[in-house]
């Protein structure tokens, strides 16, 4: 028999080799896709606000997006993971009027200049779809109401849901608490299809209206370290993918990407998310492939134990840029899943028509010089003889006239001539 030490030795080995070639399992089922049309994306809480950057970061490539409970771009203004998080849970969830909206615009707009994100116009004629409820005690109505602004003020079309009575989670009709509940798995019945909604909206030419069966054998497993998940960005070791009946064969289908929130990763939920989003029923009868990227909870280095996405800048100041960690990792799945080349960029919005070019004005000719006016007659002598009661003395003061063999009087007094065309009562 082996001594209890060399036998303890070999066991360990054995489970190494086994998390490995599971590992590596997992990294092989990742497979590349017929990818074709635009890449929208969409995510609740922590994951809108993902969702808003990753649009920002990646305008040439995305092209719609669906945000509930999120907020603006660079909202937390992450210049170090306290300041981040200080803004996070404060201005962009509490007291939204302490959000300093211009200065947002002012930090897009540099960072487009400078190539850390791309460039501004490709948002134009984006789609945003907004939900935020009346209910929603974790992220303040006020807080999308900004990010609706700031969308307008880029030119893109928003479709706004402010006015249901729901609380913060993913929105549904037909799982799991109530609309008004607050709590885990933070996905509520609120009678509202909204994952239907948003991907109807994004993918308008040949819809089909006739929701899918959700087939567990079409959600997919891989080995997120392979494409650079670790504890040190906050990504999960698993993550997973849906992919349609017909996307497994080689037929054409678009890419969807979801971002879950806090305390809704495979570490919390296991799938109870990624299996009741709605998103994949309508991918399923519309062939749309969904991503479900997972995050990993951390007590420290970074700090995020509810396993949220990084949008207050856990993982560095330039989490809003390309360069930033959880960016890096999700333009490699991207790559992976297009066949090892990036998402083709979303063409942009075309050129407005010209009006053609008037023809010149002909010159106004000048009017004629006005005829010289005749001089003008001097005034008659001024004096109340000979005026009819009810009229006016130059004076401006009404007379009448008294009884016969009297003098004409003026209301306040005898009309007198003062001077030349000028008369006066008193």
């Amino acid at each position: 028999t082996l001594p209890v030490t060399e036998m303890n030795l070999r066991f360990a080995l054995l489970l190494l080799l086994l998390a490995t070639a599971t590992a590596e399992d997992l990294a092989s089922q990742l497979k590349s896709y017929n990818i074709t049309g635009e890449l929208t994306i969409s995510g609740i809480s922590a994951g809108g606000f993902a969702a808003v950057q990753t649009h920002f970061i990646y305008s040439s490539m995305i092209k719609h997006v669906g945000v509930i409970a999120g907020g603006p771009f660079y909202c937390a203004r992450g210049t170090t993971p306290m300041i981040g998080l200080s803004h996070a849970e404060l201005d962009c969830m509490e007291e939204p009027m302490l959000i300093p909206t211009e200065k947002l615009y002012s930090y897009a707009k540099a960072q487009a200049s400078a190539g850390h994100i791309d460039p501004l116009s490709n948002l134009q004629g984006s789609k945003a779809v907004l939900w935020s409820g009346l209910r929603d005690t974790v992220v303040h109505q006020g807080v999308m109401k900004h990010l609706n602004t700031m969308y307008k003020h880029f030119g893109v079309d928003t479709t706004t849901y402010f006015n249901f009575s729901s609380e913060h989670g993913w929105v549904t009709n037909f799982c799991c608490n109530s609309c008004s509940h607050l709590g885990s798995p933070y996905i509520v019945n609120c009678d509202f299809d909204y994952a239907g909604h948003i991907l109807s909206s994004f993918y308008p030419n040949k819809w089909n209206s006739t929701r899918g069966a959700q087939h567990d054998d079409n959600f997919i497993a891989f080995d997120q370290t392979s494409f650079g998940a670790k504890a040190a960005n906050s990504l999960g070791r698993t993550g997973y993918i849906y992919v349609p009946n017909e996307c497994q064969v080689g037929l054409p289908c678009r890419l969807h990407v979801n971002f879950h929130g806090c305390e809704q990763n495979k570490e919390k939920l296991g799938m109870r998310y990624v299996k009741n989003t709605g998103l994949n029923q309508w991918a399923e009868s519309n062939r749309i492939i969904i991503l479900y990227p997972q995050t990993r909870n951390s007590m420290m280095s970074p700090e995020n134990p509810k396993g949220c996405f990084d949008w207050w800048g856990y993982t560095g100041s330039d989490y809003c840029e390309k360069s930033g960690a959880q960016n890096v990792f999700l333009m490699k799945l991207l790559s992976r899943i297009h066949g090892g080349r990036p998402p083709a960029p979303t063409p942009p919005p075309p050129p407005p028509v010209p009006s053609p070019p008037r023809p010149p004005m002909p010159p106004t000719p000048l009017p004629p010089p006005p005829p010289p006016r005749p001089p003008t007659p001097p005034p008659p002598p001024a004096t109340c003889q000979g005026r009819k009661p009810g009229d006016w003395c130059i004076g401006k003061k009404q007379y009448i006239v008294c009884p016969a063999g009297l003098k004409e009087r003026c209301v306040f007094g005898t009309c007198h001539q003062t001077a030349p065309g000028a008369a006066s009562c008193y």
